[in-house]
């Protein structure tokens, strides 16, 4: 893959990490929580470029990131020229799984989970827990390839040593490291996705 092809990656907007009360058992009349939605930004760079940002709604702990996710790169000028995706994390908005596997297969174009909290078996096990009947997403994250991890220099800054965790599906690791390297410019974040967090945090949930 070359340095420069262009990149989509994705990140959340703010959400209340409290909207998984209502889950509890017992919690009083469950039907009437309203269901929050949250931005789901989609950012185009060109090697470290930012070449376009695109801006859709997903719903807090609920099922849409994947339908949301294909719909930006389809809508998306550059789409002809995306070599890769990269997500976040394999959870967003909480606890809505995009499913990577479908993704790939629809678009045949590699996908990459860059999790900042790993070990991420541990969100299947918590998942399990308070959604046991949403077994296919379930299966998304039990299914996931495993975590791989590779220390990158801050180009910037080669002296900052950083590890950064992945998952990659349709992509070989050698391919992966060499990206990152490249990618690590200003942070041990990946640019595309240092840009998608910066401007998804400024979006606001629905109240």
């Amino acid at each position: 893959m070359k340095r420069k092809s262009c990149i989509l990656a994705f990140d959340d907007g703010k959400h209340e990490k409290s909207d998984l009360l209502r889950y509890r058992k017992n919690e009083l009349n469950q039907k009437s929580v309203k269901l929050h939605r949250t931005d789901l930004i989609g950012v185009v760079t060109k090697g470290l470029q930012l070449m376009h940002v695109s801006n859709s709604r997903i719903t807090v702990d609920g099922d849409d990131a994947t339908t949301q996710m294909l719909s930006i790169f389809k809508q998306n000028p550059f789409r002809n020229e995306i070599q890769i995706i990269l997500i976040d994390s394999p959870t967003v908005a909480g606890f809505n799984i995009p499913d990577p596997f479908k993704i790939y297969k629809m678009i045949q174009i590699p996908v990459l989970l860059i999790p900042s909290n790993p070990p991420t078996h541990i969100i299947a096990e918590v998942f399990e827990n308070i959604f046991p009947d949403r077994k296919e997403d379930l299966s998304i994250l039990k299914n996931l390839p495993p975590l791989e991890k590779v220390e990158v220099s801050v180009n910037i800054s080669p002296t900052i040593k950083k590890n950064v965790c992945f998952h990659p599906i349709g992509i070989s690791k050698e391919e992966v490291i060499d990206l990152l390297n490249f990618l690590t410019h200003y942070s041990a974040v990946p640019e595309p996705l240092r840009l998608a967090h910066l401007i998804a945090s400024r979006s606001r949930m629905d109240i």
